[in-house]
């Protein structure tokens, strides 16, 4: 990042690539399709682009965050941020503070602020009671950092503020500068984590990073390099779950290593921060929020001046979602974020496939255990191994369990990746689900040919589809109407084409022909299914003439386009399910779903005026040994002379209007139907299916 600033006259992209997951000639191909893209991350055969956002600093009072009986160790202590952070400590109570330098005295050539506090420190030392230490030592020098942790035993907080800025231009480095430089930083925070990774008592562990390892700064190679180092120190310490944050910082005044010189304001727009003293919420408010991040960079500047820096006639895309019309006060932060170039998936399956191992796996239990808690009774998190059916998931939470995993992972749906219909009967535990999951998504990856997949539809156009495509105007108006009028024909007892403005259902299309329409329609036009371009189901009640019909089919084709995005595309493959080997293989291609109960529902008569509609309620019945008799409700005038039976309540009440049936039609309909399209349409809800779907 810093070459491509200071070489301008090249272009430089930088690709972050696990050895082990890395197809070369993938990704060459793969970078022609992010051309506008400077800095790329492959993680599982998929492009990451990083991307700073705009986050608010929540001013609040600052709790407890340090320990009175607790040591905490600063490096580069005789710094100006390292004395301001031993400042912050002593007030907030900190008992033990231990400041390392290398020299292990302050420089002749110190500002006069850092002369100032130093000695402001130690006489609140002594008037206060608390512990000023000063030690030397080379925070570099493993063998010095672990003779220190031996001496002073266990610490409560660790903060790394080392640092040395040298300017030197590429032409002129030297192996003896970049270490100089970068040792400071990067190898020190490694020599401090090494040396502190086993402590159960470590609740901090915060280095101070700077923008140069998000942006590049000219002439400071070596510097951008170590600061780097510092972020993947604390990435690598929250992978396995030990603290840390990198704070990267676009320079403090009246604090050290500040960007000072005119010509780098100049040339990328960053000014300092206010003075370091007046950043004290900032850093701890930061220090005691969890954002889930390992790295956030607090910074203010003229950004839009710096958006204008172009590389080589690219621009700077990791601002493009930073809002650049102001300058930003130090109130605000922006999240280092890596996101994925689009892919048409849903945010959470992305997420899951930026991460590798225990940690998308991990995240899959969380996703799975959420749901879990939302459809039983207590809300509690369930035992991994333990049954479903037992912690209280019945057969509807069950269908409910379902339908809210396929809304956090919408993929999770046949062809591409299938969920079974009621999944706890084949994954009967959470575990089990989380490794169906996972075994699918281990299984979903890029093409490695991109040029070749782009070019390749997913799906075949259908004949009569491709004709509609090639046609405009009056020309496709005609055609589809045509199509409409002979599908309507089929349905009808006469063969003779129906008026294009006469209702279908005067014309003698009744519910069982408006439904055999439908499937007609959707034959000659497969196309004509959710998600691209939904069909209603029963399509006579919400379109009624047959211009209604074309109209409708019409916009939608308007909408479609045969020609496939440039985005990247995304090809996952039908992942059998190893709990589905009993059922037969329904389709030679794999698409086969097999049949599943979804939903039930029901309708029988109980011992009072409240019928059985539910299958738990039945269920309670029959347990309870009740009886289902009672007596004659007074609307079916019994005139036989018996005073109880069998009977079902309220099938006067039926409403025609919600099912699209005139009030003529209904009084002919046989009470039976009736029942059967209120029960139908239950099951089909209790399935997770409406009227809109």
């Amino acid at each position: 990042k810093a070459l491509r600033n200071e070489l301008l006259w090249v272009r430089v992209r930088c690709v972050d690539v696990y050895p082990f997951d890395c197809n070369i000639e993938a990704v060459i191909d793969l970078l022609d399709h992010a051309d506008k893209e400077n800095d790329l991350a492959v993680r599982n055969s998929r492009l990451f682009v990083p991307r700073l956002r705009n986050c608010t600093i929540q001013q609040r009072d600052i709790p407890t965050i340090v320990k009175r009986t607790g040591t905490y160790v600063v490096s580069g202590g005789l710094g100006g941020l390292g004395l301001a952070l031993a400042d912050w400590l002593v007030e907030l109570g900190a008992a033990r503070i231990i400041l390392l330098s290398r020299s292990g005295k302050q420089k002749k050539t110190a500002a006069a602020w850092e002369v100032h506090k130093l000695k402001e420190l130690h006489d609140l030392a002594s008037a206060l009671g608390y512990s000023l230490l000063l030690r030397k030592c080379d925070v570099t020098s493993k063998d010095m950092v672990n003779s220190l942790f031996e001496d002073i035993g266990e610490v409560k907080g660790v903060f790394h503020a080392a640092g040395l800025l040298n300017e030197d231009s590429l032409e002129d480095m030297t192996e003896a500068k970049f270490k100089s430089v970068y040792d400071c930083k990067a190898k020190g925070a490694w020599c401090l984590h090494e040396a502190t990774s086993s402590m159960k008592s470590l609740e901090h562990f915060v280095v101070f990073s700077s923008s140069a390892a998000v942006l590049g700064i000219p002439k400071f190679v070596h510097y951008c390099a170590g600061n780097a180092g510092l972020d993947s120190c604390i990435a690598y310490r929250r992978h396995n779950k030990l603290p840390g944050l990198a704070i990267q910082l676009s320079g403090v005044s009246s604090a050290g290593m500040s960007f000072r010189s005119m010509e780098h304001q100049k040339r990328t727009g960053i000014f300092d921060l206010q003075p370091i003293e007046d950043l004290r919420n900032d850093f701890l408010n930061l220090m005691t929020m969890d954002s889930g991040r390992a790295s956030i960079f607090l910074g203010m500047g003229n950004w839009k001046r710096y958006e204008t820096i172009v590389d080589n006639g690219y621009t700077n895309t990791i601002l493009s979602a930073v809002d650049t019309d102001t300058n930003m006060d130090t109130s605000q932060i922006e999240n280092v974020d890596t996101v994925p170039l689009s892919t048409g998936l849903s945010e959470e399956v992305n997420t899951l496939l930026g991460l590798k191992g225990v940690d998308r796996r991990t995240r899959i239990q969380e996703i799975i255990q959420e749901v879990v808690s939302t459809v039983t009774i207590t809300g509690d998190p369930v035992d991994d191994d333990e049954p479903l059916l037992d912690a209280g998931v019945d057969s509807l939470a069950a269908i409910e369990l379902g339908i809210m995993i396929k809304k956090r992972l919408p993929e999770l749906k046949p062809p591409q990746m299938p969920l079974p219909a009621v999944l706890v009967f084949q994954l009967p535990t959470v575990r089990k689900i989380v490794d169906h999951i996972s075994g699918i998504l281990d299984n979903f990856n890029l093409p490695s040919a991109v040029s070749s997949s782009v070019q390749a539809r997913q799906h075949e156009l259908s004949k009569e589809m491709k004709t509609l495509l090639s046609l405009v105007g009056d020309n496709r108006h005609t055609y589809l109407k045509q199509l409409v009028q002979d599908a309507v024909a089929q349905v009808t007892v006469s063969s003779d084409h129906v008026n294009e403005n006469e209702p279908l259902l005067d014309a003698g299309v009744d519910s069982l022909a408006a439904i055999e329409l439908g499937i007609i329609l959707k034959k000659q036009l497969p196309e004509l299914k959710p998600p691209k371009m939904p069909l209603p189901a029963v399509l006579v009640f919400q379109l009624p003439t047959v211009n209604k019909i074309v109209e409708h089919i019409y916009s939608l084709i308007e909408g479609f386009t045969s020609t496939p995005t440039m985005a990247i595309p995304c090809q996952v493959p039908a992942v059998p399910c190893a709990e589905r080997t009993t059922f037969p293989d329904l389709g030679a291609n794999g698409d086969g779903e097999p049949v599943a109960i979804i939903g039930l529902a029901c309708r029988y008569p109980s011992n009072n005026k409240h019928d059985l509609r539910t299958p738990m309620e039945l269920w309670e019945f029959i347990v309870n040994e009740k009886i289902a008799s009672s007596e004659v409700p007074a609307e079916r005038c019994w005139t036989n002379g018996d005073q109880f039976g069998c009977f079902l309540h309220g099938v006067d009440e039926f409403d025609s209007k919600f099912f699209g049936i005139s009030a003529a039609e209904a009084k002919t309909m046989d009470p039976q139907h009736r029942l059967l399209l209120e029960v139908g349409y239950e099951a089909l809800y209790t399935s997770g299916y409406d009227r809109k779907r």
